[in-house]
């Protein structure tokens, strides 16, 4: 009747008394074999326990080791005296060990405290030394990442069936652009200027909205990046964007081309072929029909 204690995110009854640290790993057995069959071993629990706990996968510890190398990593783990040693064995089989990827562990049992209790979440804030929204937590459980949220912290939801480098990587981007804030210089299509600077804006860029062709070449070299729209051309902004984007080179800066209706008209489809050929885009986006 294990099941009855058994939630991949929070245990009850005796189990979470465990990762509470309120009864010892003596304690924990003798409960265990109240639920078995007569003749259970200590040996024979552990090793069924230990069958619940899933391996690491190769990407993900090498995605924590690459996250040790950019950021002080700590780990907040609802955990238990008698699961600990396996666990610590998978992140060391995986080519992870703990002590070499996280800065500190907080683990439940040594805390008295599981999540998503708000003062297991602060106490840890406080050892870290760190402010909790200079804190980004990542966690399977939608629960668990809601308290962090109330309680200040930035938290990301790990989907079952999603890597943490799908998951973490977008986020983790953003937060640089925002440490950053570049300057984004944009010829954009006249209907959707509002729309792209409030969404530089959004992600922690600056940007300047700009076809003057004068100006071009002094933007961009103050510029971290170039994005060139063609959706409402005219002469002055085409001869705006063959200058930006010559500069963007020049000055080796990414630009991005977004080839709006190019197979609208032969005018559309020229000016588009134009800046690729000539200026080579680091990124071009567009839809299928645009593309192709």
């Amino acid at each position: 009747d294990i099941g009855q204690f058994m939630h991949t995110a929070h245990h009850r009854g005796f189990i979470n008394d465990l990762e509470q640290g309120l009864i010892s790993p003596s304690d924990f057995y003798r409960e265990c074999r109240s639920h078995c069959a007569p003749g259970t071993t200590d040996a024979q629990i552990l090793s069924s326990f230990q069958v619940l706990v899933q391996g690491m996968k190769p990407d993900t510890a090498k995605y924590l080791k690459e996250l040790h190398g950019r950021y002080p990593l700590f780990m907040l783990s609802n955990n238990n005296a008698v699961i600990l040693p396996h666990n610590l064995s998978l992140f060391e089989k995986a080519g992870a060990p703990v002590p070499e990827i996280f800065e500190d562990c907080f683990y439940s049992f040594e805390f008295k405290s599981v999540k998503p209790s708000p003062e297991f979440y602060l106490e840890a804030v406080r050892r870290t030394g760190f402010k909790a929204e200079e804190l980004l937590f990542v966690d399977d459980s939608v629960s668990n990442v809601t308290v962090a949220r109330e309680n200040g912290i930035k938290a990301v939801h790990l989907p079952v069936g999603k890597s943490l480098r799908e998951v973490l990587e977008p986020v983790l981007k953003v937060q640089e652009i925002r440490k950053e804030n570049p300057l984004v210089h944009c010829i954009a299509n006249s209907v959707a200027d509002e729309f792209n600077a409030d969404a530089l804006l959004a992600v922690g860029a600056s940007p300047i909205m700009s076809s003057f062709a004068e100006e071009m070449v002094d933007i961009q070299s103050e510029a971290g990046a170039l994005v060139v729209n063609i959706g409402t051309p005219g002469r002055e902004q085409t001869e705006a964007m063959k200058i930006a984007a010559a500069a963007a080179c020049s000055f080796h800066k990414p630009w991005v081309l977004d080839p709006v209706g190019a197979g609208a008209s032969g005018a559309r489809f020229k000016l588009a072929s134009m800046l690729t050929e000539h200026y080579h885009p680091t990124i071009i986006r567009g839809n299928a029909s645009e593309i192709m």
